[in-house]
């Protein structure tokens, strides 16, 4: 495969990611990224994740009217700390174990949703959801599905603008510890600017998409998308 048809079809993955993420709320990274890592590597993790704060930017700015500004501040504040306990426990096991026990989790979580849990969008539930998502995102890269499941329930444009919120939140986070760590230069932020234009088709093929859609239908996604998720990080682990 030559570098430029690497880079197309990982421009497509992009494309497909910020339409599934600006319908449903959910799905950038976790469905781009993998085909991205193995396409071009060198567009992960800091240009891939400066296109999902762009996608969830876009979002807010849409649909800037539904954000639960309260909601996604508690989350922000529940994900920092996690985020710090991940920096600390990460040593302590191998990455496979932890990947592995969230991958657990979310299918266990997504299983009780299909049969009828519901989890409410407390000020407690979504701090915890935030926590989490800032442990397992700092750890595997895969942060949204905790926060996706407690927010399944709220009204489409809701879960959207809120989990957007959070996740701009934590696209600022996670490049300000790349650029400390070395990981994130002007190099990485060169080739994340590539990406903008996939990134705005995506994001207009979502328009009259999100019309559509109903709240069943959302929901259904989110929980696909993190049930995937969760499948994929379990085939990671099983393949190395």
């Amino acid at each position: 495969m030559t570098f430029d048809t690497a880079l197309g079809m990982s421009a497509l993955a992009v494309m497909a990611g910020a339409l599934i993420q600006a319908t449903g709320g959910i799905g950038y990274a976790m469905f781009a990224a993998p085909i991205v890592a193995l396409l071009r590597p060198d567009l992960v993790p800091g240009p891939m994740i400066l296109g999902g704060g762009v996608v969830s930017l876009l979002i807010v700015l849409r649909e800037r009217r539904s954000v639960d500004v309260r909601g996604a501040a508690i989350a922000v504040g529940g994900r920092i700390p996690g985020s710090i306990v991940a920096g600390l426990i990460i040593g302590l096991a191998p990455r496979s174990v932890f990947a592995v026990c969230f991958a657990v989790l979310i299918l266990a979580a997504v299983a009780l949703s299909a049969f009828g849990l519901r989890v409410r969008a407390t000020p407690f539930s979504l701090a915890i959801a935030g926590f989490t998502s800032g442990v397992m995102g700092t750890i595997t890269s895969v942060g949204a599905p905790p926060m996706g499941i407690v927010l399944q329930d709220s009204e489409p444009a809701v879960l959207r603008a809120t989990l957007a919120a959070f996740l701009v939140a934590g696209t600022v986070v996670s490049l300000v510890v790349l650029a400390w760590a070395g990981r994130f230069g002007l190099h990485d932020l060169q080739l994340g600017l590539l990406l903008l234009v996939p990134i705005a088709a995506g994001f207009m093929l979502s328009m009259p998409l999100v019309r559509r859609v109903n709240a069943r239908s959302v929901k259904r996604l989110v929980l696909a998308v993190s049930a995937a998720s969760a499948i994929v990080l379990l085939i990671q682990q099983a393949v190395h």
